[in-house]
């Protein structure tokens, strides 16, 4: 009986190990363990929800990274332009043009600055990101890349080592510049709860 049992816990732990080990590498996380995500406690957002605030020029295409974020199944991601005031929810991220490096576009393309709470994780609108003066210049894909992915932290996933479609992808230089399959069954595993 003792066997079996240990048997039984030693198969539940693979299992457990198999299923959420998927996201293992792609979900940031408080220094407590608990993943980054946005709180759905707004009766208007029964999801997770977020409001990334454009700063940026016309070059930096944050409108249509945000349609494509959107697309997750467990997450509202809503589009603000400058001109608009975001909603006093505490899910605002502002989205901003700043000289991160030299003159020259690179090695660092943009950062995002996660702030949460320790114990639940959830981020606040102390969040912000922030891409590169230097690469508004870049190619088209090249900004859509750098914008996606700095989206993509700004709602809680890590970098991705592994598959080559994401735009989570490090190196992110391209040709990904969209979230893939893999980016939105993490965030619907993240983000499959109330709080």
């Amino acid at each position: 009986m003792r066997r079996a049992l240990g048997g039984l816990l030693l198969a539940l732990a693979v299992v457990t190990l198999l299923a959420g080990g998927a996201w293992s590498n792609h979900w940031a996380s408080t220094s407590s363990g608990a993943p980054l995500h946005w709180a759905d406690n707004d009766p208007s957002h029964p999801r997770g929800y977020v409001y990334w605030v454009d700063n940026t020029g016309s070059e930096w295409p944050v409108y249509s990274s945000a349609i494509a974020w959107d697309q997750a199944s467990r997450l509202d991601a809503v589009y603000v332009s400058s001109e608009s005031a975001c909603p006093n929810t505490g899910h605002c991220v502002s989205v901003s043009e700043t000289t991160i490096g030299d003159s020259a576009c690179g090695p660092t393309l943009g950062q995002t600055n996660q702030v949460a709470y320790v114990a639940t994780g959830h981020l606040t609108t102390s969040t912000w990101v922030h891409v590169d003066t230097a690469c508004s210049d870049a190619s088209a894909e090249k900004r859509r890349t750098i914008v996606c992915h700095e989206l993509g932290h700004s709602i809680g996933l890590d970098e991705q080592t592994v598959g080559t479609s994401s735009c989570m992808r490090s190196p992110y230089i391209g040709p990904w510049t969209a979230p893939s399959a893999h980016d939105f069954d993490a965030i619907a595993s993240t983000y499959s709860h109330n709080d």
